[in-house]
């Protein structure tokens, strides 16, 4: 081995690569002619300042490499070499040192690009480049001295590159990590120059390891104290770009205040949490009205959906559920004829939580994920009944109202639901809303699970009300009658139909059984349980058969929307058997004759309700159901 190469060996090379490179013009062959001034010697040992081989300082690239570098960071870089690493390379040492250069530019270029604080942060610390040999194939990563601002690299034996893809991004990075992490991790949010609020908000919003000798907390409580850190920055801020980011951080952090909240093994986060609980909610109820979409997601996810914690009446107390929940109900009421609501905003569909009456209204259903907290917190805040009546009847809506009525009798039951009737009974539109719900509604009686959030529903208190709102709103009838079907559905013998007059205080007229029967196809099917508490002096079949016609022509066109036509037909022969005349009966017969021939495909399910003779068509009154335990005044016995 000749001289120069153990020279190499007890020392390292200094590359100086500044401003004295420069190039001349471009030669007619198109070729690039460089004008060299780049010194490079030995930086240690005996053969200190002598001019190491194996670098061909003429190549353009580093000097085109110098002039980039320059101009992105506005000086020179050093690049130092251990003579150690030399043997590792040997004759590949020129394109190796090239392509370290090259992969420096490009990587300052990345981060210029994708994190420019931290480009910015280079352009004021990086001074230079070390490479020095490590004895191990798995050497620590790259770290940037900021006392001197050099840049060291431990370069193993095996490794055939100088530089690593997105070695130099990492390590500046982690130098600007560390270098915030000195000024402002112990810093408060009301101390931060705001000059530098930008800065501070991207070190507490990002996970950082923790100080050395800082003190120990849980992985929660630190979590906790950068929320805290910037909640105590917010009320500074006035650069809206900033304000929105620290809003959208923010919701999304809420989920770690209510999990230290509500946690039994971490005592001293819960503590901490319970401390910035209100802080964090006095944020969210001056900035949640206006949060962009995917924060708005967020908070209506932990406050207003069933699978989060964040619905405990505990961790939700002080929150503002009207006024964040304003602009989604706003903008529900713009759409909320409309039947895609599935393609609607999540955080929309979570806040309003929407039940849908079915195209007949015979049935209502809603979502199971959320909770109906918009209209349980009003109820149960102070005068809620009466602040939440007024705000259905404000907005004049069937659905909302039906929404309302049903999740406030799920989570709070049914007298808390006649709470809430009694204070919008004075207004018809909204009470008739709520009336159609109740008798939609398909859980009544179910027997299955309920959430954790929801009652038992006991429907006594409503049996009870029915004969005072019979007298006292006589338009509303037909939706009680409705009512009275489907729990004595549910609920079997709960009403005991032949005393119904004497528990509604009087008997059902014409007017009143037409408008139940319009009231949903499934109030056909209970015509026989009406048919003895019809008022005198009126004849049953005018009122009765233009409802079959109708109901024989949507199942006709496949509407699927009342009951099968056989099964309508008979229940209108036996209750016109129990409670009409021959007259009406054989009106019956008429107009079931002309539809055959109308309709010949309609004859299997008409022909034998046409054609039979009375004494086949009514041999005997139809028995009821054995009836269960009853609820409300016993069985017909």
């Amino acid at each position: 081995m000749d001289a120069a190469r153990k020279a190499l060996k007890r020392g390292s090379w200094l590359f100086v690569v500044g401003s004295v490179l420069a190039c001349s013009p471009a030669p007619r062959d198109g070729g690039v002619v460089v004008s060299q001034q780049v010194t490079v010697v030995i930086a240690s040992g005996p053969d200190k300042g002598t001019q190491p081989p194996g670098i061909d300082l003429a190549d353009p690239r580093i000097a085109v490499a110098e002039r980039e570098l320059k101009r992105m960071l506005g000086h020179a870089l050093v690049f130092e070499l251990d003579s150690a690493l030399v043997p590792s390379f040997d004759h590949s040492l020129h394109p190796v040192f090239v392509e370290a250069l090259e992969r420096t530019v490009t990587q300052l270029q990345y981060l210029n690009e994708q994190y420019p604080d931290a480009f910015t942060f280079a352009k004021a610390n990086l001074a230079g480049v070390r490479w020095a040999y490590a004895p191990t194939q798995s050497p620590p990563d790259p770290t940037l001295d900021r006392t001197n601002g050099i840049l060291a690299i431990l370069v193993s034996s095996d490794r055939p590159n100088l530089i690593k893809n997105g070695e130099v991004v990492e390590a500046l990075l982690d130098a600007l990590e560390l270098d915030r992490m000195e000024r402002y991790a112990a810093m408060s949010g009301e101390r931060v120059p705001l000059s530098e609020a930008r800065e501070y908000f991207t070190f507490q919003s990002h996970y950082h390891r923790p100080r050395p000798n800082a003190p120990k907390l849980s992985s929660n409580e630190v979590e906790l104290v950068r929320i805290g850190n910037v909640l105590a920055l917010y009320p500074r801020l006035t650069d809206p770009a900033l304000r929105k980011d620290a809003d959208e951080w923010l919701a999304m952090m809420g989920s770690h205040v209510r999990d230290a909240f509500a946690s039994q093994k971490d005592v001293a986060a819960a503590e901490r949490a319970q401390k910035l609980r209100p802080v964090w909610l006095g944020w969210l109820n001056r900035a949640g009205p206006g949060l962009d979409a995917g924060a708005r997601e967020r908070i209506a996810e932990l406050f207003f959906e069933r699978r989060s914690a964040g619905a405990s009446d505990a961790f939700r107390r002080g929150f503002d559920t009207l006024g964040f929940a304003g602009p989604p109900l706003d903008a529900w009421l713009s759409h909320s004829d409309a039947r895609d609501d599935d393609s609607r905003d999540r955080a929309e569909r979570s806040v309003i939580c929407p039940y849908t009456f079915s195209r007949d209204h015979s049935t209502i259903s809603g979502y199971g994920y959320c909770n109906g907290s918009l209209y349980v917190d009003v109820f149960d805040g102070t005068d809620g009944p009466k602040r939440l009546a007024e705000l259905l009847v404000r907005r004049k809506n069937e659905r909302l109202t039906a929404t309302a009525a049903l999740h406030v009798m799920r989570r709070r039951g049914v007298p808390a639901l006649l709470e809430l009737l009694g204070a919008f009974d004075a207004d018809e539109q909204a009470s008739r809303a709520a009336l159609s719900a109740l008798a939609a509604y398909p859980r009544f009686g179910s027997g299955g699970s309920l959430e954790v959030d929801e009652v038992p529903l006991d429907p006594a208190p409503l049996f009870e009300r029915i004969p005072a709102w019979w007298k006292s709103h006589p338009a509303r009838r037909p939706l009680l009658l409705l009512v009275l079907v489907q729990l004595s559905d549910r609920y079997r013998g709960v009403v005991a139909w032949s005393k119904l007059p004497e528990y509604l205080g009087g008997r059902i007229d014409a007017a009143e059984l037409s408008a139940f029967l319009d009231t949903s196809p499934r109030a056909v099917s209970a015509l026989l349980n009406l048919a003895d508490s019809l008022s005198a002096g009126w004849r049953r079949s005018p009122v009765v058969i233009p409802k079959l016609e109708r109901w024989l022509k949507n199942d006709a066109q496949n509407r699927g929307d009342g009951p099968e036509a056989y099964y309508a037909t008979e229940r209108v022969a036996d209750f016109l058997c129990r409670a009409g005349t021959k007259a009406d009966l054989a009106e019956l017969q008429t107009f079931l004759k002309k539809r055959i021939e109308a309709f010949p495909e309609e004859r299997n399910n008409l022909e034998k309700f046409a054609t039979d003779r009375l004494s086949e068509l009514c041999p005997k009154v139809h028995d009821q159901k054995p009836a269960d335990k009853p609820i409300l005044f016993g069985d017909d016995g």
